[in-house]
């Protein structure tokens, strides 16, 4: 993906994995990446339905960055990507915005950066080099990940420390003006898994057996209810298992005799609500 021309273009890219998402159950299974620096997460390739908008910077309403080819003919953008499959358990999508250009007037200006998508459904972004002239044209630069792209009050920036980051969201700071992020700046999204606000989920309905278990586990949903994913977590976090309904085939039970022995955790996804039950591995 080289040639983006004076405006705006995009390409769809299948993922390699179904990226969990809160917001749907199915999980995206390809993204949508434009040359303004935004990717957009799609629960399948032919759906129109947009789950989530992913951009690397932000201003009043829109992404900033350009194919600096819009300013200076012989200067030219680039975008690519890779799987990276070395954690065999945990692939990650990687996809690299190298000399991207700047709306600001200026052609010397330039954003390097890469977006890593985990198949756990963490997401980082690495800042390289910038060079950026004329920093009063940035307002929210940083990684900005949207529940919804139709208002963006629901929207969250990462910015400061990227050890201990501080949260911006943009219906009270819309418009803030920040610098660049340092080169070699990493900050990361990490999935929630401890449901700070458990409104939504029901324990008590969710029953799993036998349990403690060695072989299987089988979970009951109340009637009606059908699972649209189901992932199991130990208690630190790790993904240890995951599935779609298309995966599961409706069925209701988990082979889990290759797992090792200890607690863990399983979560439901259905159209009306989350469960989520603690099982022992025998």
């Amino acid at each position: 993906m080289t040639d983006w021309g004076s405006s705006p273009k995009s390409h769809t890219i299948p993922l390699p994995f179904i990226l969990p998402q809160r917001s749907n159950s199915t999980g995206a299974s390809s993204i949508l990446v434009s040359s303004e620096g935004r990717i957009d997460f799609y629960p399948g390739i032919s759906l129109p339905r947009v789950d989530r908008t992913l951009l690397i910077t932000k201003f009043d309403g829109g992404s900033v960055l350009c194919d600096r080819n819009s300013l200076v003919s012989n200067q030219k953008s680039t975008i690519s990507y890779l799987i990276d499959s070395s954690q065999t358990a945990n692939k990650i999508l990687k996809l690299e915005f190298k000399n991207m250009g700047i709306l600001n007037g200026d052609s010397n200006s330039v954003v390097n950066a890469q977006i890593w998508l985990y198949e756990n459904g963490n997401i980082e972004i690495h800042f390289g080099k910038q060079k950026v002239k004329n920093e009063t044209t940035f307002k929210n630069f940083g990684i900005v990940y949207d529940d919804d792209i139709s208002q963006y009050s629901s929207s969250l920036m990462l910015k400061g420390n990227p050890l201990m980051p501080s949260t911006v969201d943009s219906k009270a700071e819309h418009g803030l003006a920040t610098n660049p992020s340092n080169e070699n700046m990493v900050y990361r999204f990490v999935r929630n898994l401890t449901f700070t606000n458990t409104s939504d989920i029901n324990y008590s309905a969710l029953e799993i057996s036998p349990n403690p278990a060695s072989n299987f586990i089988q979970f009951h949903l109340p009637a009606n209810e059908v699972a649209n994913s189901v992932s199991i977590y130990s208690t630190t976090g790790l993904t240890i298992k995951d599935f779609n309904r298309l995966q599961m085939h409706d069925k209701t039970y988990i082979s889990i005799d290759k797992m090792s022995r200890g607690i863990y955790y399983i979560l439901i996804y259905t159209d009306e609500r989350r469960y989520k039950a603690r099982f022992i591995k025998n």
